[in-house]
């Protein structure tokens, strides 16, 4: 069984390293995480840059939408379902 994580983010660069050390820390890591994230200039681009050699992380930008949307994006883009 393959397993992906899902993270959608947008201005919370200051909630990122918890999350992602929290998947990283798993006994069971991920085959990928898929980090949809709609730029907001928060730093969050450097966050995950952090965790990129910790964990299998495909970055997706997304520029319009809602949360909803970030979330059926993130579904779209998995490639371990």
């Amino acid at each position: 069984m393959k397993v992906t994580v899902a993270v959608v983010t947008y201005k919370r660069a200051w909630a990122l390293p918890f999350s992602l050390a929290s998947i990283a820390s798993q006994t069971r890591k991920p085959d990928e995480v898929v980090v949809v994230l709609k730029p907001s200039g928060d730093g969050s681009e450097e966050v995950i840059s952090k965790f990129v050699s910790q964990l299998p992380i495909r970055l997706i930008v997304q520029r319009e939408g809602n949360v909803t949307d970030a979330v059926q994006l993130a579904i779209d883009n998995a490639r371990a379902i």
